[in-house]
């Protein structure tokens, strides 16, 4: 940890309520890691766990994967368990009598961490409920319905009493805000509670776990950046009541920044550091040697201005511009012609019909480009 960053883990360990502003690439995920392995050393023999949130599956998984896993994996750090909602556990383990829902529309489970995810850690060799499990698992195809409606009872009883029973065993638990209220989640008693990329939780939604984990000595530490992505509210009217606005902004006047960033060009860095956050932001000095590619590699930033029309799907409201989707499809054909591997290029936007149009485009005709990331801003993060 840089000098900042250690200040406010130092700073967080001892207030009861705690801000942590952490602009683009100031790494407050990873700083977040090591506040809950300091904050577990602290708690000692308290046997109370550490409660870690996100407004998102995507935002949790980036925790569990990138920091709890790949930042303390050689240490003798805390046991770290990933509680995913039912849907996402059904699609690991589907239930042949609730054909009904439609798996399409939720995430599959990040299966990198399936080691410190709930539903695959209580079926692991040598866990109580793990053959009874693994029984009803191996079943479920050689069932029938009815044979499945007279065992569904005992298999939920035994999955409820499972997830029970290894959750009391761990130190941190990480899910989504609003999983936190569940039963499964709240009873549990709480030390502490990290609310991470709180600029994106609505204020209700980072309300569920400060109330799931609150007792009257529960430190709570809010991670995040107004600045960046605001909370997802489809409702015009509810926006423009103010639920559109994060509880992390309305504090924010109580937030400690991070000020040195590790992932940007300095000539990006300094647009967005001007632009948003008052000339603050300082350049590590691994990012001060990066440079641009091909025929851009003299200007690491620049914006293009297309004449083009917005349309609308009809069914899924989202947006996409053709004459935007050709103008990118060009751009990835000059750097790729200038032998920048497709690989190593993301191409985001702020609407599905636009990404799927591109991606449509780059399987099309002779592109060669089949290996250029498309995605959401929203999924983009961490």
């Amino acid at each position: 940890m840089n000098e900042v960053q250690a200040k406010e883990v130092k700073n967080a360990m001892k207030n009861q309520f705690t801000l942590i502003q952490g602009p683009p690439g100031t790494g407050k995920s990873y700083m977040g890691a090591q506040l809950a392995y300091f904050l577990w050393k602290s708690n000692g023999q308290l046997n109370k766990k550490i409660l870690y949130c996100g407004p998102s599956n995507k935002s949790v998984d980036v925790v569990a994967g990138k920091t709890i896993i790949g930042y303390l994996k050689d240490v003798v750090g805390p046991k770290v368990i990933r509680v995913y909602g039912a849907y996402q556990e059904e699609k690991d383990f589907p239930i042949p009598i609730k054909p009904f829902i439609n798996y399409t529309d939720c995430a599959m489970p990040d299966a990198s961490i399936q080691e410190i995810t709930l539903h695959h850690v209580i079926r692991q060799p040598g866990k109580p409920f793990a053959l009874k499990l693994r029984q009803f698992d191996n079943m479920l195809h050689n069932w029938d319905q009815t044979e499945w409606y007279k065992k569904y009872t005992e298999y939920k009883d035994i999955l409820r009493e499972a997830k029970a029973e290894e959750i009391k065993t761990c130190d941190v638990i990480l899910c989504t805000c609003i999983l936190s209220g569940g039963p499964l989640v709240s009873t549990q008693e709480y030390a502490q509670c990290i609310v991470d990329e709180c600029g994106m939780c609505s204020e209700p939604e980072t309300l569920v776990p400060i109330v799931a984990s609150h007792s009257e000595k529960t430190q709570i530490i809010l991670i995040g950046d107004h600045k960046q992505l605001d909370p997802i509210v489809v409702c015009k009217e509810a926006r423009m009541g103010g639920l559109g606005v994060s509880m992390f902004e309305r504090l924010q006047m109580f937030a400690n920044p991070l000020v040195v960033q590790y992932r940007m060009n300095p000539v990006i860095c300094k647009f967005s550091s001007d632009q948003f956050y008052g000339g603050k932001l300082e350049n590590d000095e691994k990012v001060k040697c990066f440079k641009g590619c091909g025929r851009f590699l003299k200007i690491p930033a620049f914006f293009v201005h297309v004449d083009g029309t917005e349309q609308e799907e009809e069914e899924s409201k989202s947006k996409y511009n053709q004459d935007e989707i050709k103008t990118v499809v060009a751009m990835l054909d000059e750097l790729h012609e200038d032998d920048v591997s497709p690989s190593n290029i993301m191409v985001l936007s702020p609407y599905l019909a636009q990404c799927a149009r591109i991606r449509k485009y780059l399987h099309e005709g002779e592109h060669e480009l089949q290996d250029v990331h498309v995605g959401t801003v929203v999924t983009s993060q961490g």
